[in-house]
């Protein structure tokens, strides 16, 4: 979006506050030096980069602000949006809403920041759209007998989750067979079973985008399965359309279940899942939910308690500058409140959550596992510094 208006020579000479020839050295920006030690170059696709030969640091336009004012990638895309009026220029009636953004931004310009890696935007944007897979199936109804609330609830009750939370706020629901055709071009044809529900996540803004969980699938069954178009995640649809954004809490999670748990057992939470650890949590993702409205120091990632999900929680939060919630210290609290050691034997949120529901703590009581939880998973939140070559 930006690059469609500005060129990055135009964002280096805002930036810089003069005019620079490129290849030519000059003295650097981010300190007093007597010997010119810093220059912009062109590289063989016409991008340019900045060099800096005193302190090694090196990027592109983007990467160059976030450095001088050690702000977020997030908080780059803003800057630009509102020093360039780039809302505007795309028709958008609501670039003034980025106004008091851009403020706070300047009053926490001098203060130590991460200077993250930053993605090639222009590529982002203007990528083609994936190419997705159609998936025949059919929905259980709300009004029959063999209701969605029946046939779910043998699955949701354990974690104490409202059949609701999950059909109405995540669009989940249960069908009754899914046909598609395989990579190899035989036609595959999967039915509910009422011990091995087929549940579905629709997405609303995608109508192609559809994943399938069968949650107690054998080893030799399919379990996840679907398509899902480019930038789209679970949970998408509901961090969107949300009224109240700015107080909310967000927990990027591996896995949907997860997510439900969020949202169903703390307050002013939202739970979304990016699929699973090996999947990567886009710069544009976190940039469109700080455009929405919600506050960057308040999405966390929380995922599994084992090693993939921890060396994984610990690589995006370097790489994004969000916190990841240290799960370990989540039930050690845990434990000391309830004295319940089962705790300690937790994967991930579902499992603490069904705990939670065996011990009878519903959700929408004023006990403390409900008041305290979301302070609980917060104090545990820890973030992973990029290491400065």
């Amino acid at each position: 979006m930006i690059l469609r208006h500005l060129s990055d020579a135009q964002i280096f000479r805002y930036y810089l506050g003069y005019d620079f020839k490129l290849g030519v050295a000059f003295r650097s920006p981010f300190r007093s030096e007597k010997n010119p030690s810093f220059n912009i170059y062109k590289d063989d696709k016409g991008k340019l980069w900045f060099n800096d030969f005193g302190s090694n640091d090196k990027g592109d336009c983007f990467d160059f602000i976030a450095l001088k004012y050690n702000i977020k990638f997030v908080d780059v895309l803003v800057m630009i949006g509102v020093d360039f009026d780039i809302s505007s220029l795309e028709g958008d009636s609501g670039a003034t809403k980025y106004k008091n953004r851009s403020n706070m931004i300047r009053t926490h310009a001098n203060k130590l920041g991460i200077n993250m890696h930053v993605c090639d935007v222009e590529k982002i944007m203007h990528e083609e759209p994936r190419e997705l897979k159609e998936y025949k199936y059919e929905v259980f109804e709300f009004n029959t007998q063999e209701s969605y609330y029946v046939r779910s609830d043998y699955f949701w009750k354990k974690y104490g989750i409202n059949s609701r939370v999950s059909c109405v706020v995540y669009n989940a629901r249960v069908v009754k067979y899914v046909e598609f055709t395989s990579n190899k071009g035989n036609r595959v044809r999967i039915e509910h079973e009422y011990n091995n529900p087929i549940i579905m996540y629709k997405s609303y803004q995608d109508r192609k985008s559809v994943r399938f969980y069968r949650p107690f699938a054998r080893e030799n069954q399919l379990k996840h399965f679907g398509s899902i178009a480019k930038d789209d995640y679970f949970g998408k649809d509901v961090l969107l359309s949300a009224t109240y954004k700015k107080d909310h809490l967000i927990f990027i999670c591996a896995g949907q279940k997860d997510a439900i748990c969020a949202h169903n057992y703390m307050s002013m939470t939202y739970g979304c899942s990016i699929g699973s650890e090996g999947n990567i949590i886009s710069n544009k993702m976190i940039a469109d939910l700080v455009m929405e409205g919600y506050d960057f120091d308040n999405i966390y990632i929380f995922y599994d308690n084992d090693k993939t999900g921890i060396t994984r929680a610990m690589k995006m939060s370097e790489e994004t500058g969000l916190k990841y919630i240290n799960v370990a210290g989540v039930l050690n609290d845990l434990v000391d409140y309830t004295k319940d050691e089962r705790f300690l034997l937790c994967k991930d949120l579902a499992d603490i959550c069904e705990i939670m529901h065996e011990l009878n703590q519903d959700p929408n009581s004023d006990h403390f596992l409900n008041k305290n939880f979301s302070e609980i998973v917060k104090s545990n939140a820890r973030v992973k510094l990029k290491k400065i070559a």
